[in-house]
């Protein structure tokens, strides 16, 4: 919740400590470490993009313009 109000996201995140959402999502990778990934969920709880392989460094700014 730190995070969400630093950053003032008016948002939800999901950390995900046990895998059980990514392996529903089919995020997880072989060995069963969790990949990083964001999964952009609209309104009515479509999946509309979803970004594997996350790496920080201007991923932000991609997911920005996919929600604008």
């Amino acid at each position: 919740m730190r995070f969400i109000g630093k950053y003032e996201l008016n948002f939800a995140l999901l950390s995900d400590t046990d895998g059980t959402v990514c392996r529903q999502y089919g995020t997880c990778e072989g060995d069963g470490m969790i990949d990083r990934s964001t999964i952009i969920i609209d309104e009515e709880g479509k999946i509309t993009k979803v970004y594997t392989n996350v790496r920080p460094l201007g991923h932000a700014m991609k997911v920005l313009l996919c929600i604008e």
